[in-house]
């Protein structure tokens, strides 16, 4: 009887003692949120990841030294700061600008903190109150990098409402970019393409900005380019006009087969100009016929209103038979 109730007594009090040691594990973790939540007056250092445009070189690199901030700050964050769990390193977006070259390197660059107070600023947003900066310079390696500039291919489908055509190909800007990377991958590409552009039944011009597709292992010195896609309402008129010869040799006589062709151009509603009385001119050089294996060659047409927008033959080709006088 007795011995049961020794064991009862042994229970009972290392039931208290756990209890007890959770009360003060409560009271510890409610301290120290309580402490964690403040905020206190420190010295914070950074390792800085560097994002820029610099002509000829890397586009990212970490710089050589930290960067040391003293500032206000909550001390969740200052006890991740130390420990490194995170908020100890910063992207800072730095225009080339305000990279400065390292005297007598080629790919060794700086820039002063201060210049750039407003970037740190934004990045440590909403975690640091800055009050003073212990850098005052920070240095930075961006290896050199192979670039060629390339044209820019437009990807893109549109249809037009009827008597709506476009004036010529989309136009954009800029029409070539700076592409680095390794010399074997630029050899190998000769254009950049940007994604899909679709227009449907379209009546008036169409402007705006479409992203380039990234193509593996290379590096763009824009990522967007600048479009227009000009529109216009047009009339569309025809005429039939005879076709000549031009630079023939005397003793050479030039005939057709057929004779004439049929004109149907258009252009701008807009346009006011007599139509009616346009004079055009068919010619084919007679250079252009001895030069034909089968003495077919297409005309030329001359006299087309200003802004003509397109041009058909009908027919397209013209026989063509030399005849000595």
């Amino acid at each position: 009887m007795l011995k049961r109730r020794k064991i009862g007594i042994s229970y009972e009090r290392g039931r208290q003692v756990l209890l007890f040691l959770f009360c003060l594990f409560l009271a510890f973790v409610l301290w120290a949120i309580r402490n964690l939540s403040d905020y206190y007056s420190v010295n914070l250092n950074y390792s800085v990841h560097v994002v820029t445009q610099k002509r000829g070189h890397s586009a990212e690199a970490f710089s050589d030294n930290k960067l040391s901030v003293t500032g206000r700050a909550s001390g969740f964050y200052i006890l991740q700061n130390r420990l490194g769990i995170q908020g100890n390193l910063i992207t800072l977006s730095v225009p080339g600008y305000m990279l400065k070259p390292l005297s007598g390197t080629e790919d060794k660059f700086f820039f002063v903190v201060s210049e750039v107070r407003d970037i740190i600023t934004d990045a440590l947003s909403g975690h640091v109150e800055i009050e003073s900066f212990s850098s005052d310079t920070l240095y930075l390696t961006l290896p050199r990098q192979s670039h060629r500039n390339i044209p820019v291919a437009v990807d893109y489908k549109a249809s037009f409402k009827d008597q709506h055509m476009p004036v010529g190909k989309i136009k954009i800007s800029p029409s070539t970019v700076t592409v680095y990377g390794d010399i074997s991958l630029l050899q190998n590409i000769d254009s950049v393409r940007t994604k899909h552009l679709t227009f449907e039944r379209l009546s008036s011009t169409r402007s705006g900005i479409v992203e380039l597709l990234p193509v593996s292992g290379l590096r763009f010195e824009t990522k967007e380019i600048y479009y227009t896609l000009e529109v216009v309402r047009y009339v569309e008129n025809s005429t039939t006009i005879p076709v000549e010869s031009v630079n023939v040799p005397e003793g050479k006589y030039v005939k057709f087969f057929p004779n004439t062709v049929r004109v149907t151009y258009r252009i701008p509603f807009s346009n006011k100009q007599n139509r009616e009385n346009t004079i055009f001119v068919a010619t084919i050089d007679y250079k252009e016929i001895t030069a034909s294996i089968s003495n077919t060659v297409e005309p030329m047409v001359s006299g087309l209103p200003e802004n003509v927008l397109s041009v058909e033959l009908d027919p397209k080709f013209i026989k063509c038979k030399i005849i000595e006088q």
